[in-house]
């Protein structure tokens, strides 16, 4: 191979090799370089985990200064996410027996009710007060009816982090099996940080976890995590 040749094929080969996550990372046009990221195919859960990093770490923070590549910030909070989870997991993993079976009652309790985010709207009154309006599917799985349960809803950051929670409780009849969509309202305070994140995310980078604590079903029988 000439020299000619040579040089034709490193510029070819750099060519195919970078893509836009080889991108460096340019404030004030990192919207339209995901936008090119997503055309790759890229994971949809690493965009929007790059997204959110940029947004709420990096550019709030100033974490990294431009001139550092998109895979590498993507690495970066794919890496932060890991440790967090990887931490969960050792926290878990170290409970006593006596939580252990807390835990066994909650995994029953699961199995009966599911209650899953369809999506989360806001609407703020100029005195900074408002409410959240939360569309919620639940679904009864046993075979019997359910009278009333309650239990606690968090609300996720991309990154996994617990941004909101509170006490939920459903009091109305849930068939056996049945599925039913079901409005909840919050009050929103901007003076509070979890609200103000909260209100500030698109319902698709929202996380959501339930965990009952009591259920009660029509025959007055009970599962009962507490």
């Amino acid at each position: 191979m000439n020299c000619f040749n040579k040089k034709l094929f490193l510029f070819l080969f750099l060519l195919v090799s970078c893509g836009p996550l080889d991108k460096k990372y340019n404030r004030n046009q990192y919207k339209e370089d995901l936008t090119e990221i997503r055309k790759t195919g890229a994971p949809e859960r690493d965009i929007l985990l790059l997204d959110y990093y940029i947004e709420k770490v990096i550019n709030d923070s100033g974490r990294f200064t431009e001139g550092t590549t998109y895979k590498q910030i993507l690495d970066k909070a794919l890496n932060e996410k890991m440790k967090r989870e990887l931490s969960e997991f050792r926290k878990r993993d170290s409970i006593t027996a006596a939580n252990s079976a807390v835990d066994k009652k909650e995994a029953q309790l699961k199995k009966v009710i599911n209650v899953t985010l369809v999506s989360v709207a806001l609407l703020k009154a100029d005195d900074g007060s408002g409410e959240f309006t939360v569309l919620l599917n639940i679904q009864n799985n046993e075979n019997k009816a359910v009278k009333a349960f309650k239990g606690i809803i968090s609300f996720l950051d991309p990154l996994g982090e617990v941004i909101k929670k509170e006490e939920f409780k459903y009091d109305a009849v849930l068939k056996a099996k049945e599925l039913k969509a079901y409005y909840y309202k919050m009050n929103y305070n901007e003076k509070i940080e979890g609200d103000q994140k909260l209100g500030d995310m698109e319902s698709e980078k929202i996380g959501f976890t339930f965990n009952p604590v009591k259920i009660v079903f029509t025959d007055q029988t009970e599962f009962n995590a507490e």
